[in-house]
């Protein structure tokens, strides 16, 4: 006596393609979800940066004369987030913010921890007869973080 699969192939298929069906329009569903919370987590992200940094990003119509404690002020709200974008990325770009995050905060020196913050690129200084431009090193910093929130 064999069992009812295979004394009905018919049965055995409908099942089979139900079944395939419904992980399809499970697996559809969820990254619909991670879409959508992707999206909202991005716009809050950006609105706080932009809503932050609003004197000297973009453009920087009002650069203040201390950079750093400008920036120091800015720094809760903008780490909250940040904190909060974080968790909406892909595993595999998270790596890469991190380090933008990283940049932005602490500039390009190796030997900086990454709990702090230290916003000497924003002070204007010359290296090698080089003048750093804190207006322009702030918007490729701001804009390398802000790339991660495109959809």
């Amino acid at each position: 006596m064999d069992n009812i699969f295979s004394d009905n192939i018919s049965l055995t298929i409908t099942i089979v393609i139900s079944l395939f069906g419904i992980v399809a329009v499970h697996r559809l569903a969820g990254s619909r979800a991670k879409k959508a919370n992707f999206s909202d987590k991005a716009k809050a992200f950006e609105s706080v940066i932009r809503s932050e940094l609003s004197e000297v990003y973009p453009i920087p119509t009002n650069w203040p004369e201390h950079a750093s404690i400008y920036l120091e002020n800015k720094f809760a709200s903008i780490q909250s987030a940040v904190a909060a974008f974080e968790v909406a990325l892909p595993w595999y770009k998270r790596i890469g913010f991190r380090k933008a995050w990283k940049l932005y905060r602490v500039g390009d020196n190796p030997t900086h921890k990454d709990t702090i913050q230290e916003y000497h690129q924003y002070m204007g200084f010359t290296i090698n007869g080089e003048y750093t431009d804190p207006k322009k090193q702030l918007k490729i910093n701001v804009d390398r973080l802000l790339k991660y929130a495109k959809t």
